[in-house]
């Protein structure tokens, strides 16, 4: 407005943000954020072709707790990404430490990470046999997590043998809309052309994986309804309590 004074509701709040890990972080809450951004500096500075590494960005119909709580359900593997297994698909939780503010007393404010391990055992029928076919089959896989509430950072392994890094972030634009965002390298996986070929196929895994989450975060009712629980549903009860209590803290600054 050249030449004139803005009214005073024009005016617009200020998030405080800081730049790290390739992301711009901001805090939605009231006063100073209570922790600095996660620190994932080794997933920018490797250098490596760009085939093993790459971004996703989609949009959904689900607010970010929707999203983040997906990784903390083990049996949606089986129900929705069609991985047959030789087992039943586990998660275990990393007992959280207590932090302390300066003068040594426990901080009251909630851990700064809800971390799982979830593990299931090796594929069969029809995905056991292509597996089998291309040595991409392991007596156990795991899927170590740490996670925050405002995204993860992902390990999946084989027998051991790490296959890929992901870091899996939530942008809000909206009450009902966020932008799912993966961060993914590719570790090799064998030499030559078959290490190749077996890191193309973790690269498309994580990609269809993303895709067929998509579903369902756009027909879920609007909003962070609870609904009703079943035992096996145990893992995103706690860490939508884990969840709540950031959010709880970040409206009362």
């Amino acid at each position: 407005m050249p030449g004139q004074r803005p009214p005073a509701r024009a005016a617009v709040t200020a998030l405080p943000t800081r730049e790290c890990s390739g992301y711009v972080w901001a805090w939605y809450g009231s006063g100073a954020p209570r922790h600095e951004p996660p620190d994932l500096r080794d997933l920018e500075t490797r250098k490596i072709p760009g085939i093993r590494r790459f971004r996703l960005a989609d949009p959904t119909r689900a607010t970010t707790r929707r999203i983040l709580e997906n990784t903390y359900d083990p049996d949606h593997l089986v129900a929705l990404h069609g991985l047959t297994v030789a087992g039943e698909a586990r998660i275990a939780f990393q007992e959280a430490r207590e932090e302390t503010v300066g003068d040594g007393a426990p901080d009251d404010h909630p851990e700064p990470r809800c971390d799982a391990t979830l593990t299931w055992p090796a594929y069969r029928g029809a995905l056991g046999t292509v597996s089998n076919a291309f040595g991409l089959n392991a007596g156990e896989f795991t899927l170590r997590m740490r996670g925050w509430a405002s995204c993860q950072e992902i390990e999946y392994y084989a027998d051991g043998r790490r296959l890929y890094r992901m870091i899996l972030a939530v942008t809000p634009i909206g009450e009902h809309h966020s932008i799912q965002h993966i961060n993914a390298v590719v570790d090799p996986d064998g030499a030559g052309a078959l290490g190749w070929l077996r890191a193309l196929v973790h690269r498309a895994e994580v990609q269809v994986a993303a895709r067929q989450d998509l579903p369902i975060f756009d027909t879920l009712l609007p909003g962070d309804r609870h609904g009703i629980y079943v035992p096996g549903d145990e893992a995103v009860r706690r860490f939508r309590r884990f969840y709540q209590q950031w959010v709880e803290v970040a409206e009362r600054g």
